[in-house]
This record gives C-alpha cells, sequence and structure tokens, in this order.
C-alpha cells in the first residue's frame, strides 16, 4: 500500500493498518462463508459464490484507488 500511496494508485488519507486489516479479514470472512454454504443444503444461489467474491474484490479495490 506504501508504493501505491507513493505512485497515486491509494488514496493517501487511509490508515495503513487498519484499512489492510479490514481488507483482509472481510475477504477471508466472505470467502469462508461462501465455502460453508457449498457443504450445507441450501436455497440455490443466484450467484454464483466466484462472481460474489469477484464482486466483493472489486468494491474493496475501488475503494482503495485514489
Amino acid at each position: 500500500m506504501e508504493q501505491g500511496i507513493e505512485y497515486g494508485s491509494v488514496q493517501a488519507n487511509l490508515p495503513i493498518s487498519e484499512t489492510l486489516s479490514t481488507i483482509v479479514n472481510t475477504f477471508a470472512i466472505f470467502a469462508r462463508m461462501l465455502s460453508l454454504q457449498k457443504n450445507i443444503l441450501v436455497v440455490e444461489q443466484d450467484l454464483a459464490p466466484e462472481k460474489q467474491l469477484a464482486i466483493l474484490k472489486r468494491i474493496l479495490l475501488n475503494y482503495l484507488r485514489a
């Protein structure tokens, strides 16, 4: 992130430690929830887990961009 801030591709006003921790935890928890759903009988999903993870990734990257 520090290099991204230096290059101007990441917002300079973001607290690095808190932002990275939040992103890693959010992505990991969401991925774990999706993997657990595959092992449990639930109503058919409208959106594939891979697509949901791609959307979450795009949201997080858009948040970081300057």
